[in-house]
C-alpha cells in the first residue's frame, strides 16, 4: 500500500484543528453554567430529593478548612457522589449574583457513604484549603484572600443529580493587613411582624459582645411598664446597649419649629427617655428615628437638643449625607435595604442560607472598596428573620473583615457630603399655630399645678400633634387636649367667703381647701389685708385629695373688723384657681396700740410735770398805773415806801 506523504502545512493544519478541538473539549468541561445562590435544588434524573445549605464557614484561614452542612433528602450510597467545586475569584460585589462559569479547583467526587452525619442527619462536609501551590495533597488551592463563589453537586454515574452555589471568604494570613467594615444591627422588636420581644431576649442573650441597638415601639414600651419582672428580666438582657424608640414621637420637628413650638418634640423625647430609663434601660441620646424631610429649622432644632444623626425610617431610599445650619449639623442616614432584605423572609422569599453567606461575602467586598459603615435592621426595613440573623451573626469571627459596632459608631462614619435642608416641612401647623402655643402654655402651667411629670399629659399634647392627624382632627384633638387641662385646673376650690374672730394679736387662722383631682396639687397662696398680716403669704402648699384644712399664722394689726382677700394660683403664678374672702374681727389690742398709747400717756405726764416745777408766783397787775402817780402816803414807813417802788418795777 502506498503511503501518503503530507505537507508541512497539512500537518500544521491539523496539529491547529487538533489544538481546537481540545479547547473547545475542555471549554466544555470547565465552563459549566451553574444556577445561582439558592436554597435548595431538585434533582434531574427523578429521584425526588432536593439539596439544601444549612450551614457553612462563612470564612477560612489560609491553610484552614471548610466545613459544610448539607440537607441532602435522597438517599445515601455509594452510587451517589458529593463533588465541590471552586470558582474564580471575584472582586465585584454585583458578580455575586451573577452565575458562576469558570472553574479554578475542582474536588474529586466522594461516596456520599464517606461523609459523616450530624444530628439531624445532615451531610457534614470537609474541605481542607491551601495557600501554596503546587503542593503534593489534595488540599483546595485558593491563590489570596478574597470571595470564592463554589458550587456542591451531588452526582450520580449518569451526571449530576442535584446542586447549589454558595460563597466563601478567604481570609489573608496576616489579619492585620485585612481591611475591614464597621456594621451596625438594628434588632427591631415588634409584636406586629419581624422579631419580637421573645426572640429580643434570645438574641440579646446568645449575642452578649455584639453591640446592638434595640429598636421598640409604643406596645413593647407599655407592655414592659405593665410587667415589671419582664422589665427587669429585658434590662438584665440589654446590659446597657442602647435603645431607639419612637413611642410618643409621631412628630415633625420642622413643622412644629415653624410655629415656634420645638419644645413640644424635645419634651416628647425628655418623656419617652425617661420611661425607658425607669424601665432600667439605656436610651439613646444621639440619634433619632424620624421619617419626614428636614428642613434648617427642624435640624437645628435636634442638633441643639443633642441630636448627631437621624435614623431616617422611609422605605424608599433617600439621600444621605448632613445638614448644615448656623445652629449646629445633624447627619442622615438610613439602613441599607438591600442588605437587609438578605436577612429577611416572607411568604414569598422563604429563608435561604445561601443568601445569608452572600450577604457575609458583599461586605468583605465592600470593606476593600468602600469601608463606609453598614447600617442593617431597623423601621423601614423588611423585618429581620431571626434563622438568617443567627446564621448570619454565628458567622462572624473575631478579627474579620466584618467588624460589629454600635449605631452611634456606624452614624459617625458615615458619609459626610452636604445635603440640602427641605425648603417646607411636610406637615402643616401654621393654621392652628395660635392654639398650640395656647396648648402649651396651658401644658405648662399643668406641670407646675401637678408638680411631676404626666406621662398621660405628654401622650395627649403629642398626639394632638401627630403627623398623622388631618388639620380637622387636630383641632379637635387640641380642643380636647386643652379642655381636659382645664378641667384638671378646676379641682382647687376655696370657701366662697367665711367669718373669724382673732382673740389675740397672733394666732392661727384655718383656711379650708378642697381637691377633686385625683392626686395631690400644688397651690400658691397670696393673701391681702390691711390689718391682718399672713405669715404664708406667696408661699406653695401642696394640697392632697378631698377637703384640707391649713392652719394659718396670722397677726392682727388692729382692732376692729377687717377683709382678708384670698387668693389659689397655680404655682407659675400664671393662673388663678379659686378666690375667697375672709370677715376678720379682731378683740386683742395690738402691742403696737400698746406701745403708741404708753408713748403718748408718757409724754403728757412729763409735759405736765416740768411745766409744774417751772411755774412761779405772780404779783397783782395793776394796769393804767405809773409810778408818777402814786402819791407816798405821809404816814408811810421810808422802809415800806422803798419795798412798794421795787414792787412796782417789778411789775
Amino acid at each position: 500500500m502506498a503511503s501518503v506523504k503530507t505537507t508541512g502545512a497539512e500537518r500544521r493544519l491539523k496539529i491547529a484543528v487538533f489544538i481546537s478541538v481540545a479547547f473547545l473539549m475542555s471549554t466544555a468541561f470547565v465552563s459549566v453554567a451553574f444556577p445561582p445562590p439558592s436554597a435548595a435544588q431538585e434533582d434531574d434524573l427523578g429521584l425526588g430529593a432536593t439539596l439544601g445549605l444549612v450551614r457553612q464557614s462563612a470564612s477560612v484561614e489560609s491553610d484552614g478548612f471548610i466545613e459544610i452542612t448539607l440537607d441532602w433528602t435522597g438517599p445515601i450510597t455509594d452510587n451517589l457522589f458529593l463533588s465541590v467545586l471552586f470558582h474564580q475569584r471575584i472582586n465585584d460585589a454585583e458578580d455575586l449574583d451573577a452565575a458562576a462559569t469558570s472553574i479554578l479547583n475542582r474536588r474529586d467526587p466522594v461516596p456520599l457513604t464517606a461523609f459523616g452525619t450530624d444530628a439531624d442527619g445532615n451531610l457534614v462536609a470537609t474541605i481542607p484549603v491551601r495557600s501554596v501551590s503546587p503542593a503534593a495533597d489534595d488540599r483546595v488551592y485558593l491563590p489570596g484572600p478574597g470571595v470564592y463563589p463554589f458550587t456542591v453537586e451531588i452526582r450520580s454515574a449518569d451526571g449530576p443529580v442535584a446542586s447549589l452555589t454558595s460563597t466563601i471568604v478567604r481570609l489573608p494570613q496576616d489579619r492585620s493587613t485585612m481591611a475591614t467594615v464597621d456594621m451596625a444591627v438594628v434588632l427591631a422588636l415588634s409584636p406586629a411582624d419581624g422579631l419580637d420581644l421573645s426572640d429580643g431576649l434570645w438574641f440579646l442573650t446568645t449575642y452578649p459582645d455584639v453591640p446592638f441597638t434595640i429598636q421598640m415601639g409604643e406596645a413593647l414600651v407599655s407592655q414592659l411598664e405593665q410587667d415589671e419582672p419582664l422589665a427587669q428580666q429585658f434590662a438584665t438582657a440589654a446590659g446597657g446597649r442602647v435603645i431607639l424608640s419612637d413611642a410618643g414621637l409621631d412628630l415633625d420637628p420642622s413643622a412644629l419649629e415653624e410655629i415656634n413650638q420645638g419644645q413640644f418634640f424635645t419634651a416628647a423625647v425628655a418623656t419617652t427617655n425617661q420611661r425607658l430609663t425607669r424601665l432600667g434601660l439605656q436610651p439613646s441620646s444621639d440619634v433619632v428615628m424620624l421619617s419626614p424631610d428636614l428642613t434648617a429649622g427642624g435640624a437645628a432644632l435636634l442638633a441643639e437638643s443633642g441630636v448627631i444623626a437621624v435614623l431616617s425610617t422611609r422605605t424608599t431610599e433617600i439621600e444621605t449625607g448632613i445638614i448644615t445650619t448656623p445652629r449646629g449639623s445633624v447627619g442622615l442616614v438610613q439602613a441599607d435595604h438591600e442588605m437587609t432584605a438578605a436577612l429577611s423572609a416572607t411568604g414569598s422569599k422563604p429563608f435561604a442560607t445561601s443568601d445569608v453567606y452572600a450577604l457575609y461575602s458583599r461586605l468583605s467586598l465592600l470593606a476593600e472598596s468602600d469601608q463606609t459603615p453598614v447600617i442593617l435592621g431597623g423601621e423601614g426595613t423588611e423585618p429581620l428573620d431571626s434563622q438568617s440573623l443567627d446564621t448570619f451573626l454565628a458567622a462572624l469571627v473575631e478579627n474579620g473583615p466584618i467588624r460589629p459596632v454600635s449605631l452611634s459608631e456606624a452614624v459617625e462614619g458615615q458619609r459626610r457630603n452636604p445635603l440640602l435642608a427641605a425648603e417646607r416641612p411636610e406637615q402643616d401647623l401654621v393654621t392652628t399655630g395660635d392654639a398650640i402655643a395656647e396648648l402649651q402654655q396651658l401644658a405648662e402651667t399643668s406641670r407646675s399645678f401637678r408638680g411631676v411629670d404626666n406621662p398621660e399629659l405628654e401622650r395627649l399634647l403629642a398626639n394632638s400633634l401627630s403627623r398623622s392627624r388631618n388639620p380637622d382632627d387636630r383641632t379637635r384633638a387640641i380642643d380636647r387636649a386643652k379642655a381636659e387641662l382645664l378641667a384638671d385646673l378646676a379641682s382647687i376650690s376655696l370657701p366662697t367667703e367665711a367669718s373669724i374672730t382673732l382673740t389675740a394679736v397672733e394666732g392661727p387662722l384655718p383656711l379650708t381647701i378642697r381637691n377633686t383631682a385625683d392626686g395631690p396639687r400644688r397651690v400658691l397662696l397670696e393673701f391681702r389685708g390691711d390689718r391682718v398680716a399672713i405669715a404664708q403669704n406667696n408661699e406653695v402648699v401642696v394640697v392632697p385629695p378631698g377637703e384640707t384644712t391649713i392652719e394659718l399664722d396670722a397677726e392682727a394689726r388692729a382692732l376692729g373688723v377687717s377683709t382678708l382677700d384670698v387668693t389659689a394660683r397655680t404655682p407659675d403664678g400664671t393662673r388663678v384657681l379659686s378666690t375667697s374672702r375672709y370677715q376678720i374681727r379682731s378683740t386683742a389690742v395690738p402691742g403696737l396700740g400698746w406701745a403708741i398709747s404708753g408713748t403718748a400717756l408718757a409724754f403728757l405726764l412729763l409735759w405736765w410735770y416740768q411745766n409744774s416745777r417751772n411755774a412761779k408766783p405772780r404779783g397783782p397787775h395793776l394796769v393804767g398805773l405809773r409810778r408818777s402817780s402814786l402819791p407816798a402816803p405821809a404816814d408811810t414807813d421810808p422802809g415800806v415806801a422803798a419795798d412798794a417802788l421795787l414792787a412796782s418795777e417789778s411789775i
